[in-house]
């Protein structure tokens, strides 16, 4: 994807500072179908001999006008031995187990009267 391109592209010119890269995404937009290891690879920061760490979750997290019917929120890194999730369980109860927002975060559009796109945080540990 063009985007995929453009950060890609953005990456490189990083690369002498470093090679090791974390992405936190949106990713349901034009990238839901794409694996982390594609992710990794079509922006070029894939490191060779290296098996990128993977973090499953099975909640959604996209979004609270659609009713968290979008997972694909996303944390990417191509470095690292183990990348896992890690629940918080005030935040857990709040929002019902991830199904629904938590009162802190209910807020409409203005003058629309429909609700804010809301995403579910996903948080990591990344083990070196």
């Amino acid at each position: 994807s063009e985007f995929l391109g453009i950060l890609g592209m953005n990456l490189h010119k990083s690369k002498n500072v470093t090679e090791k890269v974390i992405i936190l995404a949106d990713s349901n937009a034009g990238l839901h179908q794409k694996s982390d290891f594609s992710i990794l690879t079509e922006t070029g920061v894939l490191l060779p001999h290296v098996k990128a760490p993977q973090m499953w979750y099975s909640y959604r997290t996209c979004c609270n006008n659609i009713g968290y019917h979008g997972f694909f929120d996303r944390i990417i890194a191509n470095f690292g031995s183990k990348l896992e999730l890690v629940k918080d369980e005030v935040y857990e109860k709040q929002s019902n187990g991830y199904k629904s927002t938590p009162a802190f975060a209910r807020v409409n559009l203005p003058k629309s009267g429909t609700w804010g796109e809301y995403h579910q945080p996903i948080l990591g540990y990344l083990s070196l």
